[in-house]
């Protein structure tokens, strides 16, 4: 009864840090989504070296944080449109199928350039009115 006592809680304390590990994964995953994120522009492109470069460890980061956090949609969008930037066919199907099933629908994509801005309505000044 003592050895099985002892082997439970040995077995107990060995599960408890690996559920742990998930956890840390995920949080690790998602911090390094952010620096994704924050590299990504419209004007980075596979075109020249350095941009392609940029956008392979950017694709291997992604792909690495989907196996460790696979529920997190924003996650499989990010790596999606890497994948397209690079021209990863082979990945495109697999990658958006996972968007899919976790039903996310991204507001915009950051590849792409934001819209111009409108132009500001003239508005006439106070001292425009006054001598009117």
């Amino acid at each position: 009864m003592r050895a099985f006592l002892l082997a439970t809680l040995l077995l107990a304390g060995m599960l408890v840090p690996t559920a742990m590990l998930g956890n840390d994964g995920c949080r690790g995953a998602l911090s390094a989504l952010n620096r994704v994120k924050e590299q990504i522009t419209p004007n980075l492109s596979p075109q020249t070296e350095a941009g392609r470069e940029r956008l392979e460890i950017m694709l291997s980061t992604l792909e690495t944080g989907t196996n460790v956090c696979k529920d997190f949609p924003e996650l499989w969008y990010y790596r999606l449109i890497v994948a397209q930037q690079l021209g990863r066919q082979k990945d495109l199907a697999y990658v958006q199928k996972q968007v899919q099933k976790l039903q996310y629908e991204a507001q915009f994509n950051p590849f792409t350039p934001p819209p111009a801005a409108e132009p500001e309505p003239l508005v006439e000044t106070a001292s425009k009115i006054h001598h009117k």
